[in-house]
């Protein structure tokens, strides 16, 4: 990514921020509006705690690299400004079609088949940047940039389709024991695959391999990275469990308890938080796009970390020893 490409994501970016401000400073007039931004600095807040304690040589990575940021930029502002103007100005762009699968209700629009393109095209481009800048080798040309897009895409697709089984089951088996099931399964798969990406783009393999040689990557390097995977698991909303208290109207009291298990995939840099959701649907209130933005900043920044943690650990081999 050349500097002015830079340059045009970073003002892109600045002016998806102010737009978002500006909507912000118009609509704090209520409580819950004013909760729902005290909710993303806190989880602002956990995510850099989470960055200064656990991956401190990651950190000192993105300030040496600072280019390693600019995708994340170009990608907001593409999910925040592109599109949106898009939904405005072209007819039909945010149509949804609805389909059903295993119980699970399903919306497809341009509107998301452009937001999937442009993330599969984010973790080839981000990979193929991350093992670059690991490798200490700015020359390095990118890998297999196809093989890494088909195997985000698979990693997307596994969990989803393991929940749509389970809730098909969901009347024979019981919610506690789909719950359950949902909640190991995402984590299996995503410790079983946190180098899928990494491993394909630093050792040039082809899709077959790449799966294989991923996921015993993934298990060798458990001791590296494992607690940092469930880390960010925890910071995206693999599970989250709200309590609120509010009042939707003068002179009436509601509380609600809501607890859910995500079907994350953690494997290709996800940045929407399930918590901030899943807050702001218990307090039945729709979200602050500029807490949505600032969100898919600081967890956009925690996944580059992450992967950086792992392609260390790929790339030293399994005569090194694991990443500090």
């Amino acid at each position: 990514m050349g500097r002015p490409a830079r340059i045009v994501s970073w003002v892109a970016l600045g002016a998806v921020i102010a737009h978002e401000a500006v909507v912000a400073a118009r609509s704090l007039s209520g409580t819950l509006h004013v909760r729902g931004l005290v909710a993303g600095v806190l989880i602002s807040l956990a995510v850099v705690v989470t960055l200064r304690l656990l991956f401190r040589r990651e950190c000192d990575l993105l300030r040496a690299e600072p280019a390693l940021l600019a995708p994340l930029a170009a990608l907001t502002a593409y999910e925040y400004g592109v599109l949106p103007l898009l939904a405005a100005l072209v007819p039909g762009f945010g149509s949804v079609t609805s389909l059903s699968l295993g119980g699970m209700a399903l919306g497809l629009s341009v509107h998301l088949l452009g937001t999937v393109a442009a993330c599969l095209v984010y973790a080839a481009w981000m990979t193929h940047l991350v093992v670059r800048a690991v490798e200490g080798e700015p020359d390095r040309g990118p890998g297999l940039p196809g093989v890494v897009a088909a195997l985000t895409a698979v990693g997307w697709c596994v969990p989803f389709l393991g929940m749509a089984l389970v809730l098909a089951a969901l009347p024979a088996v019981g919610m506690a024991v789909s719950i359950a099931v949902i909640a190991l399964g995402s984590l299996v798969w995503n410790l079983g695959t946190a180098a899928w990406l990494v491993g394909a783009e630093a050792h040039d393999r082809d899709f077959g391999e790449a799966v294989l040689h991923g996921w015993r990557e993934s298990w060798r390097g458990l001791r590296a990275f494992g607690l940092h995977v469930h880390a960010q698991l925890v910071l995206v909303g693999w599970f989250t469990f709200v309590v609120v208290r509010y009042s939707p109207a003068p002179g009436s009291t509601t509380s609600r308890t809501s607890w859910h298990v995500n079907a994350t995939w953690t494997g290709a840099y996800p940045h929407r938080c399930d918590w901030y959701t899943d807050y702001m649907n218990a307090l039945e209130h729709e979200q602050l796009g500029l807490v949505v933005v600032l969100l898919q900043l600081v967890l956009g920044v925690l996944a580059i970390a992450v992967r950086a943690r792992v392609a260390r650990h790929v790339l030293a081999g399994p005569s090194h020893p694991p990443a500090a």
